[in-house]
């Protein structure tokens, strides 16, 4: 027979506390595995297929068809903004290009006019020389009449035309009446003499024929 005190030591209270408290933490642990494995293989699956038809149900709710819509407008309007600028731009260049054109011609306008009138002056100066070698009367008077001719064929190349006067009618748009003689033999405001030749360019008055006018006594 074994004596009690071999076969079962004996055991202090705090040695026993001890035991006592770490039994169970081992029995839990143990059991919980098992079951963990058990469980991981059935419930994955339906997690994941949820989780997808949640994310398909997220995008169709974030989805607005107004999006594109104004994603539309946004590419028209800056197409719209970039044909603007470009027609600005042209329209820049055009007004440019008139006003140095408008400007080119106003300041050659003469150049045609100068053209014509240089010859005459040439004749000029050749009529001064033959005076200064005491060329003839006749000479030089023939010089002058051919001068005279000259400049009015210029003018009239340029639609320049002299007022006819003497005979007609007064006009105050046409005439100036620089004297009035009192006289039977005209009828009235009859003109009856011309001071100072008048001109026009095609139908506009640049000088006024300067005249004397007739009035009944």
């Amino acid at each position: 027979m074994v004596p009690r005190s071999a076969a079962h030591p004996p055991v202090h209270s705090g040695e026993l506390g001890k035991e006592v408290s770490a039994q169970p933490y081992t029995t839990t642990m143990t059991e919980s595995h098992p079951e963990t494995e058990a469980q991981a293989p059935t419930t994955d699956p339906i997690d994941l297929n949820h989780a997808d038809s949640e994310n398909r149900e997220t995008e169709e709710e974030e989805f607005d068809p107004r999006d594109s819509q104004i994603a539309a407008l946004v590419i028209e309007r800056e197409a719209l903004k970039d044909q603007l600028l470009r027609a600005v731009a042209e329209n820049q260049n055009v007004v440019r290009r008139l006003r140095d054109s408008f400007d080119k011609e106003r300041k050659y306008a003469v150049e045609p006019l100068v053209s014509e009138l240089i010859p005459v002056l040439d004749n000029f100066q050749r009529a001064l020389s033959a005076a200064e070698k005491n060329a003839s009367y006749e000479n030089l008077l023939e010089g002058v009449k051919a001068i005279d001719k000259q400049i009015r064929r210029v003018l009239e190349q340029f639609q320049v035309t002299r007022i006819a006067s003497v005979g007609s009618e007064f006009d105050p748009e046409r005439h100036e009446a620089l004297v009035v003689h009192e006289t039977d033999e005209h009828p009235e405001d009859m003109v009856i003499d011309e001071i100072e030749a008048g001109y026009q360019m095609h139908e506009k008055v640049i000088r006024p024929a300067r005249v004397r006018v007739s009035k009944k006594p």
